[in-house]
């Protein structure tokens, strides 16, 4: 993303404070300062356990009830930049139960987890010149916004694709997963958060899905015993889901399902620029007997992907419904001369920021006409042949309507920069078919926050 230029190292005076050395990795991978949350002396005794300790015990599997339908969506940091110009001012509060906040990276050398752009995070002024201990930028604005409305939770998501080869080398060293927990502790703690969501994209063998739920069981047990020691409600572990049958499979699901609040399962990319043939990236029901999905089927010598095809598996796996967020995307994958569903194509797009990928809110292309499909995807095609597949408000409203028919817990968007407004957007279309919404109360209580309008609850 072009940011680590403007990050600077911590030097010997900081590693102390983090607990470690040049043998263990040094300062974090591209970081900056952050204090070191531990748990006070008293806290240490005979009546307080370690992570480590408490994850020897047996979890009780985590299965809620639900008052109320979960509705999250995920804010990225670079959305705050052009061409977007999307800042967390413009969230609609009032109607989110969840902001995942993308995204924290994770030192590979020695687990430490730390956020990447200190500017948009933590500095960026919003009202009025700040003193120096008080946070501002993206996470100060949240702040605000939680303390207006008490029922929306803030969580920091660490990972995504970017920084995907970074989770294997830690979850597999005790050591490492500490720091992982710890330091996610310290951001959680400084920055007013409510969670930790993890976006691991993906563990690739057995091995490696093993580590996985060594650092959750180790993550869930970290953040209980901070809620314990403040007296707090529980803190919130989620992770963001592989939907594809491959990825699903290799995971210990039931091992994950014990400690996890929530599955945010990445409904969508079932198609993109890695396949030869141009299908529809989003699609919500399996079908069976529809002319469209078989020739899908055949395309991709195997069952076509869908929305409905994918809860079924995770449901076939032990997972509760009311633990499964549906992923709605908020853009559109683009195919260049292109007939649509199962044709060929011969490249992609311009898009919004990126080839072959527009903001839902750009869409349909001018000169295209908007087409919903039997299955639950949208799709428009322009006069010169470009094809792009999304989720329209008519497919969204669908997918509300699947959710509460199956008993899922809610929805998620990645990411909410690309909504559009009125009458077209998604966000508020879904909300309105999902009705009653979660009210479950957020934190505001971080006594150590090493900022202070944070430790003392002022904006």
């Amino acid at each position: 993303m072009g940011l680590g230029s403007k990050l600077k190292g911590l030097g010997d005076r900081v590693q102390a404070e983090l607990g470690v050395g040049a043998s263990s990795g040094g300062v974090p991978h591209g970081g900056y300062q952050q204090q070191a949350w531990q748990p006070p002396p008293q806290q240490q005794g005979a009546a307080w356990q370690s992570p480590q300790q408490q994850v020897q015990q047996a979890f009780a599997p985590y299965n809620p009830i639900r008052h109320g339908k979960v509705h999250g969506g995920y804010f990225t940091s670079w959305s705050i930049y052009p061409p977007r110009n999307f800042t967390p001012a413009e969230l609609p509060y009032a109607d989110l139960t969840h902001i995942f906040y993308a995204f924290a990276d994770v030192n590979p050398t020695n687990g430490t987890v730390f956020l990447v752009d200190p500017w948009a995070d933590e500095q960026t002024p919003f009202d009025s010149p700040a003193p120096e201990d008080e946070l501002r930028g993206n996470f100060g604005r949240l702040l605000r916004a939680k303390r207006e409305h008490r029922t929306t939770k803030v969580s920091i998501s660490v990972g995504g694709w970017t920084f995907k080869d970074h989770f294997a080398p830690v979850a597999c060293d005790a050591k490492k997963r500490a720091e992982f927990v710890r330091s996610a502790l310290t951001l959680l703690e400084d920055y007013g958060l409510d969670g930790i969501d993890i976006d691991w994209e993906y563990p690739e063998n057995g091995k490696e899905a093993s580590d996985f739920v060594l650092l959750l069981r180790e993550m869930r047990a970290g953040l209980d015993a901070h809620a314990a020691y403040k007296g707090e409600p529980r803190y919130l572990l989620t992770i963001a889901s592989p939907a594809g049958e491959k990825k699903l499979k290799l995971l210990r699901v039931r091992e994950m399902d014990e400690v996890l609040d929530l599955w945010n399962v990445m409904s969508y990319d079932f198609a993109g620029s890695w396949n030869t043939t141009a299908n529809h990236q989003v699609s919500c029901l399996s079908g069976r007997g529809h002319s469209l999905l078989i020739q899908m089927q055949a395309n991709l010598r195997g069952p076509a992907p869908s929305c409905e095809a994918t809860i079924s598996l995770f449901q076939s796996m032990g997972v509760s419904p009311n633990k499964l967020v549906l992923g709605i995307p908020l853009y559109g994958r683009s195919f260049t001369k292109c007939a649509g569903a199962g044709s060929s194509y011969a490249g992609l797009g311009k898009g919004t920021a990126e080839a072959g990928v527009y903001d839902y809110r750009a869409l349909p292309l001018p000169g295209a006409v908007e087409i919903s499909d039997p299955i639950g995807a949208a799709s428009c095609r322009t006069p010169d042949g470009e094809w792009v597949t999304y989720d329209s408000v008519e497919t969204a409203a669908d997918k509300a309507g699947y959710v509460n028919w199956a008993g899922l817990a809610g929805t998620f968007y990645w990411d909410m920069s690309g909504d559009a407004v009125g009458a077209r957007s998604i966000v508020q279309t879904v909300r309105r078919g999902l009705g009653q919404l979660e009210m479950s109360p957020n934190h505001l209580s971080f006594p150590q926050s090493r900022f202070a309008n944070v430790r003392e609850g002022r904006p």
